[in-house]
């Protein structure tokens, strides 16, 4: 299972201060529930795009055991998305202001997060209705989003809390943000199934 963090502000900040040595384990087992249960369990390493570096970087993502239910949980930065190679500020500013807000090089790839978001949405704001009891507004992509930003913070925040109340994250539903011994697993959508796309890119609102 894997839960989002608010570990630092960028990725260099990450890997600078070497933050990855400093997460503790939940006090709780997401999984299982269970109280002190989690062991240490080594890293696993993601790649991340950030602004200002030329090259992808690399930093490690810290691990742990259940040693009542025997999962692993990992504990991913809140400014790295899941299955997303991008990092969350540069989503961030690309929603908010589309391709001129976005390194040439990668607007091709952010656009394809913006469909990816279009296409999820209509499953999105219907559980941020029920699970945050805040009236999600009909309506264009982009305004749905400037909405959802108001209501949930930037990106990074927002997956923080969405994945943390809803199970879910601002692109999909994934299996390892589902509690694998819960009776209310997500039945959601993984990276595997494919959703229809062709939804415009973003453009500032003025």
């Amino acid at each position: 299972m894997q839960i989002i963090s608010d570990l630092g502000e960028s990725p260099e900040a990450y890997i600078r201060e070497k933050l990855h040595t400093r997460v503790k384990p939940p006090k709780l087992c997401p999984n299982c529930g269970r109280s002190g249960k989690l062991q240490a369990l080594g890293y696993y390493e993601r790649g991340i795009i950030s602004q200002g570096c030329p090259a992808y970087l690399r930093f490690l993502v810290r691990r742990f055991r259940c040693t009542s239910c025997r999962r692993t949980i990992s504990i991913l930065p809140a400014f790295s998305q899941p299955y997303r190679l991008a990092a969350s500020r540069i989503i961030d500013r690309y929603f908010r202001g589309g391709s001129s807000a976005a390194p040439p090089q990668w607007t091709y790839m952010l656009v394809r997060y913006w469909k990816r978001f279009a296409d999820w949405l209509p499953f999105l704001v219907s559980k941020i209705r029920k699970d945050f009891e805040f009236p999600m507004p009909t309506g264009t992509p982009l305004h749905c989003w400037c909405s959802l930003k108001k209501a949930l913070g930037d990106i990074g925040a927002a997956t923080l809390r969405l994945t943390k109340q809803s199970r879910v994250t601002l692109f999909g539903a994934y299996l390892c943000h589902q509690p694998f011994c819960s009776k209310h697993r997500n039945k959601g959508v993984h990276t595997t199934v494919f959703l229809p796309s062709g939804k415009d890119p973003p453009r500032s609102v003025v």
